[in-house]
């Protein structure tokens, strides 16, 4: 992954791609570790995209620049998380990990795992309909960030041009 998170279209220079059957709270912590480690530190907003071959999972979350304020925790949040990511974000919570980026974004990045997890699960779809009661099967998914909030229906655009330098 690249430095340049302004660089557009989307390509794979920066975007994460993962798989679903492996994708847990530790691999994404993983890789934006290494997407706050890359930018370094200021008032810029970054925005994680979430999408596959079908296009958005939901809305572009704010991963940096913005901070996603203490949320109610309430067990409902973790009705999609495993064991293993309960106890993982316990972790964040108590930021055992000790470092900047955990203290300021650790509920970003909670809350955009519980939108993935919906969206796996056909919950999250207050933004895209297409994915209604629709369960996403297909096992790879990408994770785009940018400074800049792309929507519908440029979003389509990059997509496109993005799957085409992915799959060559």
């Amino acid at each position: 992954m690249m430095k340049n998170f302004n660089s557009f279209p989307i390509s794979t220079q920066n975007c994460f791609t993962f798989s679903k059957d492996t994708f847990d709270l530790s691999k994404l912590y993983e890789e934006l570790d290494l997407f706050y480690t890359n930018v370094g530190f200021n008032n810029d907003i970054y925005y994680a995209h979430a999408f596959n071959k079908d296009g958005l999972f939901h809305s572009p979350y704010p991963v940096k620049g913005f901070q996603v304020k203490k949320m109610d925790l309430n067990s409902s949040f973790f009705n999609f998380f495993s064991d293993k990511d309960i106890t993982f974000s316990t972790d964040i919570e108590n930021d055992k990990f000790n470092n900047y980026y955990n203290t300021m974004y650790k509920y970003n990045i909670l809350s955009l795992y519980n939108s993935l997890l919906k969206s796996f699960e056909g919950q999250n779809v207050e933004y895209n309909p297409l994915f209604k009661d629709y369960k996403i099967e297909k096992l790879e998914f990408f994770l785009f960030i940018s400074k800049t909030c792309i929507n519908f229906p440029e979003f389509y655009s990059f997509k496109y041009e993005f799957l085409n330098e992915y799959n060559n």
